[in-house]
């Protein structure tokens, strides 16, 4: 859930708990989302100076348009397939840096999706900032090519185009537990 998040007003809390789903709170703003082996998060870290959203989306946008995707980009700054969201934004600004972060529903279980996203009726009232509920689809549904690996080498590949890049590391978790410099 982001930072200024209710999660009794977002959650299905009982249904999670009951299926070993965790909830987390994250320390950027933006609504609920909901993560597995089928959603992946993409992140971009940069200066103030070069703080840019809608360039990082339309990056990613082009991506898949390339694949004949028609892809929109809405003024909430979630990217969408035929009305559709498939990605949605959340933002963190610190002194001197930014990091703007999303999902992309490659092909995420939708069922869980709506279950943990489906709030049992209650009456509390919340200053929390809600959710926009949106209807949400995976791209799988409009391109079956479209998997994880897939959907990172088309990423990693665009970048290194883009920034003449040679080399490129996935850094995954026991590459962040040996390595002191990306711990810190």
């Amino acid at each position: 859930i982001g930072r200024f998040q209710n999660p009794f007003v977002e959650c299905h809390l009982s249904f999670m708990s009951k299926n070993k789903i965790q909830l987390v709170r994250r320390p950027s703003g933006g609504g609920t989302v909901f993560h597995d082996q089928g959603n992946l998060n993409f992140s971009f870290i940069a200066p103030q100076e070069h703080y840019c959203p809608k360039k990082n989306l339309q990056f990613i946008a082009d991506i898949l348009r390339e694949k004949e995707l028609p892809i929109e980009l809405n003024q909430r700054n979630d990217l969408l397939v035929h009305s559709y969201k498939i990605s949605g934004s959340a933002y963190k600004k610190k002194k001197r840096m930014t990091l703007h972060h999303g999902t992309l529903l490659i092909n995420s279980d939708l069922t869980l999706l709506r279950k943990c996203l489906k709030v049992p009726e209650n009456r509390i009232v919340s200053k929390g900032i809600k959710s926009v509920r949106s209807s949400v689809q995976n791209l799988s549904f409009w391109n079956p090519l479209f998997n994880y690996k897939f959907t990172v080498d088309l990423i990693m590949q665009k970048w290194k185009t883009m920034y003449n890049q040679t080399s490129m590391q996935i850094i995954d978790e026991s590459l962040l537990k040996s390595n002191d410099e990306l711990k810190k």
